[in-house]
């Protein structure tokens, strides 16, 4: 019997209020028999649990049952309330607030004070600088389109600069540094895909419903992603007016302090238009040593940076 599991399922049912034995028993690849066993323990953990008869039965926990405000301490309900409180920040999060503020009624009033003062120090803010409200907007349909199962149409653009209609079967969203992405089925593709929030246009619901959970479907298959495209070795020499920046963009191991102030990084990105970007962005505070092919792809792209601002030079007034 896994602990795991039997938490698993108390959060189940209070996120779902009620739950039939079969669901659970899909949902976490086990027997009817294990389930109505599980449910049992918990039950004798002192968590009152009650199982309906019927086509529309299940379990539920019973109304009049109430968390024990033991069951958490105030450093940890400190923790759960901050990060509540970081969802609401980065998404509609209305419920994810009104759940930091149900918790704080477990705290006896000292405590309250306490967590008052200690919110002040500590704040987490996934969203980044100059974030639009739009995007909070899209990221709050999309989280809706995937606990409703709803089909998806869309534009899309790819690394490649090709934009495509695409349809997709939403499964979950993700906050990656700074960036939402979406990991889901590609009707198009025909397989699945991760695409970045961004870059999707026009999200409309086709009205058409998909399989919670299709074959070959795995929620953690998102990871893959990372190494779809070739990685690129790269070795870079950064003047030391920069260091700031790269502290901020490379880890430690992965910088060199070099006797004459500047910085040598050496790092594996899957190679894209973000690294492109990225480098071109630390303007002449950073020299492509190794791969010479990348070298090349920088002076190319400097000189077509060149030559726009050559072509569209105002006169000089006299």
């Amino acid at each position: 019997m896994k602990i795991d599991r039997l938490f698993a399922i108390v959060m189940l049912i209070i996120n779902r209020r009620r739950v039939s034995a079969d669901e659970l028993a899909r949902y976490f690849e086990v027997s009817v028999r294990t389930i109505y066993r599980d449910i049992d323990s918990i039950n004798m953990a002192g968590i009152p649990i009650t199982a309906y008869p019927g086509k529309h039965g299940g379990f539920e926990i019973m109304d009049t049952y109430k968390i024990d405000r033991h069951l958490l301490t105030p450093d940890e309900i400190f923790s759960i309330v901050t990060a509540l409180k970081g969802i609401g920040r980065s998404v509609n999060g209305t419920g994810a607030v009104g759940t930091a503020e149900k918790l704080k009624t477990l705290l006896p009033e000292e405590e309250k004070r306490r967590l008052a003062r200690r919110e002040e120090t500590l704040i987490i803010d996934p969203s980044p600088w100059m974030y639009g409200g739009h995007h909070r907007e899209k990221v709050e349909s999309l989280r809706e389109a995937i606990e409703e199962n709803r089909v998806i149409a869309f534009t899309y653009t790819g690394n490649n600069a090709v934009t495509l209609e695409r349809r997709a079967e939403p499964m979950t969203l993700m906050l990656k540094g700074n960036a939402w992405y979406l990991f889901g089925y590609c009707r198009l593709r025909e397989d699945f895909r991760l695409f970045r929030v961004s870059r999707m246009k026009d999200i409309a619901d086709t009205g058409e419903r998909f399989d919670r959970r299709p074959q070959g479907y795995d929620p953690g298959g998102w990871e893959e992603f990372r190494g779809d495209r070739p990685m690129l070795e790269l070795t870079l020499r950064f003047r030391p007016a920069a260091a700031a920046r790269v502290e901020d963009f490379y880890r430690r191991e992965q910088i060199e302090r070099q006797e004459d102030g500047s910085l040598l990084v050496r790092a594996a990105y899957p190679e894209d238009e973000w690294v492109y970007g990225t480098l071109l962005s630390f303007g002449t505070d950073v020299e492509v040593l190794e791969p010479k092919r990348l070298r090349g792809l920088m002076r190319r792209r400097a000189r077509e940076i060149q030559a726009i601002y050559e072509k569209n030079e105002p006169p000089e007034k006299p």
